[in-house]
């Protein structure tokens, strides 16, 4: 496990980030953020949000809107809607920590960074919601920690409901303005406390 120490803010991916190094233990994590984010960004498909150290990528995640069919969202969330509509939402595409960066508080600090944008862009246009579709069982397990309900449409799609996620972020900065300074990637990338 490497340090956090010297790393950057969170940033809109570029051509100066390096990404040929990256691994996170999962292929087509590893092979998107290489190859195809920059691309996609540049087609307006999603925009790629990153961490890095020396312009090395260590973290990074991915976000385009999208909707859903009401039916397919989680009961919390379809009675907040009108009916007949589809809802919209903010999908979290790709999500990613370097492997020797892993169990450190980044990846928790790369999603209060993408709470962060969506609530704002919420605000500009419109979101009920974020959803994700979970890689596999542990990752299910790690999203619904984090305050994500499975939808009812199909394996490892989860959502967290845009009330949700401004309480979450509420909870969290309670939490680090109760807590002794510490050197760790919530309270360095997010909040410079």
């Amino acid at each position: 496990m490497k340090s956090l120490s010297n790393i950057s803010m969170v940033e809109k991916l570029s051509s100066q980030h390096q990404t040929h190094h990256f691994k996170c233990g999962k292929n087509s994590l590893d092979l998107f953020i290489r190859k195809y984010a920059l691309i996609k960004q540049r087609a307006d498909s999603s925009q790629t949000y990153v961490v890095h150290r020396g312009g090395m990528v260590i973290g990074y995640y991915s976000l385009s809107f999208s909707s859903v069919r009401r039916e397919d969202a989680p009961p919390t969330i379809q009675a907040e809607m009108p009916g007949n509509y589809p809802i919209p939402v903010m999908l979290f595409a790709r999500f990613a920590v370097h492997r020797e960066f892993q169990g450190q508080g980044l990846g928790e600090a790369l999603l209060r960074d993408a709470f962060l944008r969506t609530i704002g862009a919420s605000e500009i246009g419109g979101l009920a919601a974020i959803l994700v579709d979970a890689i596999d069982e542990k990752v299910v397990a790690y999203y619904t920690r984090c305050g994500f309900i499975e939808c009812p449409v199909g394996d490892r799609k989860l959502m967290i409901s845009m009330k949700d996620v401004r309480a979450n972020l509420l909870e969290s900065v309670q939490k680090l303005s109760e807590e002794p300074r510490k050197e760790y990637a919530a309270g360095v990338l997010l909040f410079s406390y």
